[in-house]
Order: structure tokens, then C-alpha cells, then sequence
């Protein structure tokens, strides 16, 4: 579900485009604004590629999905993993 969501995070940086501000300074729009589009692009991407479970010990992973919500589901995980580890034991 999260990895949807970060795919519209280049759609938040063009709420403010209208064609007046492209008519009126062109160099701007195209020198600075469309690049950040694309860098919220590729790092929307990157992120709907990497955002996993295997992911979960990286430090940007906990850097993104940290709190209490995010402690509950780390718990349950290591609980998970306790239950296997009884199991094949």
C-alpha cells in the first residue's frame, strides 16, 4: 500500500504549474522545475522498488518507517520469525 502512494510524489510537486507561469519564464519551468519532476520521479520509483520486508533492517527503511505504528509491525515480524525458528526446532 505504501509503495502506491510514493509512486504520486511527482504529481505533488506540478499542483502549482499553470501556462502563465511557463509563458512568462520558460528557462525557469524547463531548467529547474522539470528536473525536479523527474528527480521525484526516479525517487518514486527507486522507492516502489526497494520498499520491502527484506528492506526492513536498511537504515533508510527505519529512517522512512519509524514510530509506533511502524515498532508494532517490527514486533510482530521478530515474533513471526521466533514462531518458525520453534517450529523447525
Amino acid at each position: 500500500m505504501v509503495r502506491i502512494l510514493l509512486l504520486q510524489l511527482p504529481f505533488y510537486s506540478t499542483w502549482y504549474i499553470n501556462f502563465e507561469w511557463i509563458k512568462e519564464s520558460p528557462n525557469m519551468f524547463y531548467f529547474i522545475h522539470i528536473p525536479i519532476v523527474l528527480l521525484f520521479a526516479m525517487a518514486s520509483i527507486w522507492l516502489f522498488n526497494n520498499i520491502d520486508v527484506k528492506n526492513m533492517d536498511k537504515k533508510w527503511f527505519r529512517f522512512l518507517f519509524q514510530g509506533t505504528e511502524w515498532l508494532a509491525v517490527v514486533r510482530s515480524g521478530q515474533f513471526l520469525k521466533e514462531i518458525e525458528s520453534f517450529k523447525h526446532n
